[in-house]
């Protein structure tokens, strides 16, 4: 089966479909925000659309998911390292929190996202690296 992102005509279809299973009919999609996934280049595939559906559904508060709202999950922006000045600040599980959470983001891109690989760099299953990334909300 091809990939999805060469496949750009069935996203529509499947953006809609999980949308109204995790919205139970509820919510829908701008035409901007339909245009931004249908031009997005899916490496997740399939699997990555519907968890940006099933993100924006939980998320959005309003009936109709905008352009911004797809954006913001397709283009995060960079998450800000802390300082060990800053984490020896924090109380002791939000500084190991945050420290794992670094660990995790720098191993992902020393990895360029292999997470097997990321899981023996950190010392890890990776079982509990696909745990840890749910945890921290890392895609």
């Amino acid at each position: 089966m091809p990939a999805l992102r060469d496949r750009p005509e069935d996203i529509p279809a499947l953006a809609t479909h999980f949308l109204n299973y995790f919205s139970n009919h509820t919510k829908k999609l701008s035409s901007a925000a339909l245009s931004l996934l249908s031009s997005h280049s899916w490496t997740g595939n399939v699997r990555e659309l519907r968890n940006v559906i099933e993100h924006a559904c939980v998320t959005v508060r309003g009936t109709t998911i905008e352009e911004n709202d797809i954006r913001n999950q397709l283009h995060p922006s960079p998450k800000i390292e802390i300082s060990t000045d800053e984490l020896l600040q924090l109380p002791l599980s939000e500084a190991v929190s945050a420290l794992e959470r670094m660990m995790i983001q720098r191993a992902l891109r020393a990895s360029q996202n292999n997470r097997a690989e990321a899981a023996r760099q950190l010392g890890i299953h990776r079982q509990l690296l696909y745990a840890k990334l749910k945890e921290y909300d890392i895609d």
